[in-house]
């Protein structure tokens, strides 16, 4: 096991901060996926990346809900199979000539 001596020092530097908070967040995800082997639920992981931009941009104004909501709307429609997050038509009309040409060559994180 881990020497977690480090909780109790009075160091606060970023590194000790950084540590002591993501025991925390690994231990709740282990209780999480125990759970889910327990009752059999299904647990999907969905990468995390750009959620709380798309859903500023796609979903904020259209439901009327805070950054966070509208980020977990993109979170679960990311865990849908063979559902796809698109650029809204409105956002495509304020890209430059020279991004919307590598546009459609990107991927969709990077779009």
């Amino acid at each position: 096991m881990e020497d977690l001596a480090f909780i109790h020092s009075k160091d606060v530097s970023k590194k000790v901060r950084r540590k002591s908070h993501q025991f925390c967040y690994r231990k709740l995800l282990e209780c999480m996926a125990a759970l889910c082997v327990r009752y059999g639920v299904k647990r999907i992981q969905v990468k995390l990346q750009f959620t709380s931009v798309i859903g500023r941009l796609k979903y904020q104004t259209r439901f009327r809900v805070n950054v966070h909501s509208a980020a977990a709307l993109v979170i679960g429609k990311r865990a849908i199979p063979g559902l796809r997050e698109t650029v809204p038509k409105k956002l495509l009309c304020l890209l430059t000539e020279k991004q919307l040409e590598t546009f459609h060559e990107q991927n969709e994180w990077k779009q």
